[in-house]
This record gives structure tokens, C-alpha cells and sequence, in this order.
């Protein structure tokens, strides 16, 4: 998708111009009174070609970064619905080993020891 700068003309039209003209035609503009040589010319529209390619490179790298981080994020969630899972199955044993007990005691309340 290429980013699109609109221009007006002096009849009020406007135009519409990649980023790579606009910059050719504002050094056009700011040397309109000079003769602008051809590598000056190369020289713009190579440095905002560098520009666009390190602007796309950028963007990969950072969709890399945000599928890394939703892939983490993914096994964290896993983590914490076991954890979950986990502590309800714990909870449970914990219920039945109270209900032992107090069955335990009251099976031991017949006996006497002495002390």
C-alpha cells in the first residue's frame, strides 16, 4: 500500500504524489532558481527509497515482536487455566481429607487412653 500526499496546483486542483515525487519535486521547488544535477536528483529519491524499504523492515520486525508476545501471552493463559484447574482439584482433597478426619475422631471418641 503506497502512502499518498495530495498537492495543490496553483489552479486549486489538487494531485496526488508518492512520497518518492514529493521529495523530488521539493528539491525541484527549493532549487527552482539553480540547476539541480542528476545526482542530487539520484541522490533524493535513493535516500527516501532507503527510507520506505527501512520503514517496511521496521514494520516486519515489529509484527514478529507482537506475534512473539501474543504467543507468550497464549502460554500463560495455558499456565493459569491449569494452575486453576489445579488448586479447584486440591481444594477437593483438602475437603475430603477434613471429612476423614472428622470421621477418624469420631471413631477414636469411643476409646479411652490413659494418660
Amino acid at each position: 500500500m503506497r502512502r499518498v500526499t495530495l498537492v495543490r496546483r496553483r489552479d486549486g486542483e489538487t494531485v496526488p504524489l508518492i512520497p518518492r515525487y514529493f521529495d523530488l519535486l521539493l528539491l525541484l521547488l527549493e532549487r527552482r532558481n539553480e540547476a539541480v544535477h542528476r545526482h542530487e536528483i539520484l541522490e533524493r529519491v535513493s535516500r527516501v527509497a532507503q527510507l520506505v524499504t527501512d520503514i517496511a523492515l521496521a514494520g516486519g520486525a515489529q509484527n514478529d515482536s507482537i506475534e512473539r508476545a501474543h504467543a507468550a501471552i497464549a502460554q500463560i493463559d495455558g499456565a493459569t487455566r491449569q494452575n486453576t484447574a489445579l488448586v479447584e482439584q486440591l481444594a477437593a482433597a483438602a475437603q475430603s481429607l477434613k471429612s476423614q478426619a472428622e470421621q477418624l475422631n469420631g471413631a477414636m471418641a469411643v476409646f479411652k487412653v490413659a494418660a
